[in-house]
């Protein structure tokens, strides 16, 4: 064939399974039972062709009616859901996601979690380009860092605060200043929902983060884009955000994060 590659073909599936994920995933994204033609709407059927499915899935056990007949998971989703849980580890899921960025962004990328003493990276991967510095797995800032900034978005102030304190006084700065700080933070990373960082550990770095959420609603890791500034896009709309913001949502809904925390994830 020279020169020309043959395309690999997408294996042949079912339309018909992937179409009932489609409803299955209407009825999870809640928040209570959901009518026929709200799930309609949300998996792009017309409200007899979501009922066909229903009933199928009523009669399997994966779905059941209230008594105003609107729909929710049944028993049969309940026991594939808590098997599911038992057989994916939750840093697995993260960690898939984050090789997935490394390999279609070529960015670094590294996974954080938090500690009693504040996030630490416990994974972590040089991107295509790299600058003077490396990254290492252990404790980062929080203060200063895109990880560390989303923990302070989304974990309790109380938690931080020591944390937040300890590294003022580092900086000769007073403990006083500890709860605006925390404030300003928090307030630019919850109207984002995402953490964008120049890091002043690593001059001329970067960093964009986003929450990982578990079953809990609790943010269980920091997923995060790093690697020299010039080489990360900022822009909402650009080229990395999207893409870690689609990753973290994945992430969230394998590790059993309410539906709001995943329901756009592409």
């Amino acid at each position: 064939m020279g020169d020309q590659v043959k395309a690999k073909k997408e294996p042949r599936g079912i339309q018909s399974i992937e179409v009932g994920h489609r409803v299955l995933l209407a009825i999870q994204a809640g928040p209570e039972a959901v009518a026929l033609r709200d799930i309609a709407s949300r998996a792009g059927l017309s409200s007899s062709a979501a009922h066909n499915y229903l009933v199928s899935f009523i009669r399997t056990g994966l779905v059941q009616t209230d008594q105003r007949g609107s729909y929710q998971l049944g028993s049969a989703a309940v026991a594939l859901g808590m098997t599911a849980l038992k057989q994916v580890t939750p840093f697995d899921a993260v960690r898939r996601e984050a090789l997935h960025l490394h390999a279609s962004l070529g960015t670094g990328i590294a996974v954080l979690t938090w500690s009693d003493t504040g996030p630490v990276i416990i994974m972590k991967k040089e991107g295509v380009r790299r600058g003077p510095f490396e990254l290492r797995n252990g404790h980062v800032p929080m203060l200063t860092t895109g990880g560390g900034n989303v923990f302070i978005a989304y974990l309790d102030d109380k938690v931080t605060r020591p944390v937040a304190v300890t590294e003022l006084r580092a900086k000769d700065r007073s403990p006083r200043e500890a709860a605006a700080v925390l404030a300003e933070i928090r307030a630019d990373v919850l109207a984002k929902g995402y953490s964008a960082r120049r890091l002043e550990t690593l001059p001329g770095y970067g960093a964009l983060s986003a929450p990982v959420w578990d079953l809990n609603d609790d943010v269980a890791y920091a997923l995060t884009l790093t690697g020299p500034a010039e080489g990360l896009d900022f822009a909402r709309t650009g080229k990395h955000i999207p893409e870690l913001l689609r990753s973290a949502r994945r992430a969230s809904q394998q590790l059993g994060a309410h539906a709001r925390h995943w329901a756009d994830a592409g």
